[in-house]
């Protein structure tokens, strides 16, 4: 899976700053220096209800990743820009969705984010 990245490369230029503005600067202009690349990742699932039979989760699994793997619908979707990547299995899905839900709450607590 592709990670999110940001990267933003930004000059320090508090040479410019104390520079006459009829003289150029010895750093380029941060402003034009800054390059910001989002590699936005989202996901989408299936969940099921718990106690869902062990055999009904495989099959489940295994035709949503057959289409997904089908070479049409992956052509068009990196047509567009997305690559699709699905699971390997219902619990690497699962333990993928908990880490989400971790990571998010542990933001949200750290904001002091609380919910109406």
């Amino acid at each position: 899976m592709r990670r999110a990245t940001l990267i933003a490369a930004a000059l320090v230029a508090a040479h410019a700053a104390g520079a006459p503005a009829q003289t150029k600067p010895a750093y380029p202009d941060p402003a034009r220096q800054i390059r910001i690349i989002v590699d936005d990742v989202t996901f989408n699932g299936i969940v099921v209800p718990a106690g869902t039979p062990r055999e009904a989760l495989e099959r489940l699994h295994a035709e949503i990743a057959a289409v997904l793997n089908g070479p049409e619908l992956r052509k068009r979707f990196l047509e567009r820009g997305i690559e699709l990547q699905p699971s390997r299995s219902p619990d690497e899905f699962s333990a993928y969705l908990r880490s989400e839900v971790e990571k998010y709450a542990k933001l949200a607590r750290e904001a002091g984010i609380k919910a109406d």
